[in-house]
């Protein structure tokens, strides 16, 4: 599995993305449910993962490690074969949602979630700020082109 890097073009719900703080368990749950597509978002606590499954089989991660009050995002991944369909903006979301649910902070590491975090002001306010990390959230507006579905 490759790690993902930030650049394709971004479609994302609206709904998902500003109304839905909270709707995941608390990151010691195990499992955030079957979307739609057939994807399953997962907390696979054991190996410190945001799990994307599809069929049975790991298709993508966001690593993280817990600190105190805080969840360190190391990095995010998905196969090449299922890129370009969301499936790292589902991951990143549960984590963001599920630091939420339960009240840490966040130090991000990963150039994908910096630029997640840009885009989606909302979850500015769960970067800590004395530990924000090694990928520091671009200070800008949210992209022109990430398309907010508000249906």
């Amino acid at each position: 599995m490759q790690r993902y890097r930030s650049g394709p073009r971004l479609r994302v719900s609206w709904a998902a993305a500003y109304s839905d703080f909270g709707r995941y368990s608390p990151i010691r749950d195990e499992r955030y449910g079957t979307l739609s597509t057939g994807l399953q978002i997962r907390n696979n606590a054991t190996d410190g993962a945001f799990e994307a499954v599809i069929d049975g089989e790991v298709v993508g991660r966001v690593g993280y490690r817990l600190r105190q009050e805080r969840v360190v995002l190391t990095h995010t991944e998905v196969d090449e074969a299922h890129r370009g369909k969301g499936i790292a903006n589902q991951l990143v979301q549960a984590a963001l949602d599920d630091a939420f649910a339960a009240g840490r902070s966040v130090t991000n590491f990963c150039p994908f979630i910096a630029d997640y975090i840009a885009d989606h002001p909302s979850y500015r306010t769960l970067v800590d700020p004395e530990h924000p990390g090694g990928a520091a959230v671009p200070d800008r507006a949210p992209r022109s082109d990430v398309v907010h579905d508000a249906s």
